[in-house]
């Protein structure tokens, strides 16, 4: 009978082993799944702050080729310059 209560305690005794490891493991598998759930947050807000920096640039591109074709515009009918108000002043008339 003893020797039955002697295994008895030793079976007890590897089941809290057991247990405890469990717990640890049960534990460590948490902290990785949050650990797991903080890097998706951050992953996400990266991405995020890459998608408005995307579309800023691409507003910026778009004011600028805006600019661009104005001043294209404005150097093509510029091209061929202007004859000034002063330049025909006294036209027709004797310089004597």
């Amino acid at each position: 009978m003893r020797k039955f209560y002697a295994e008895n305690d030793v079976l007890v005794a590897e089941k809290a082993a057991r247990k405890a490891a469990d717990s640890t493991e049960g534990a460590w598998a948490a902290h990785s799944a949050n650990l797991n759930a903080v890097i998706e947050r951050v992953e996400a807000e990266r991405k995020a702050n890459a998608r408005l920096a995307v579309g800023d640039h691409a507003a910026t591109i778009a004011a600028q080729r805006g600019e661009q074709a104005a001043l294209r515009a404005k150097e093509k009918a510029d091209r061929f310059g202007a004859v000034g108000a002063g330049f025909f002043d006294g036209f027709g008339t004797s310089v004597r």
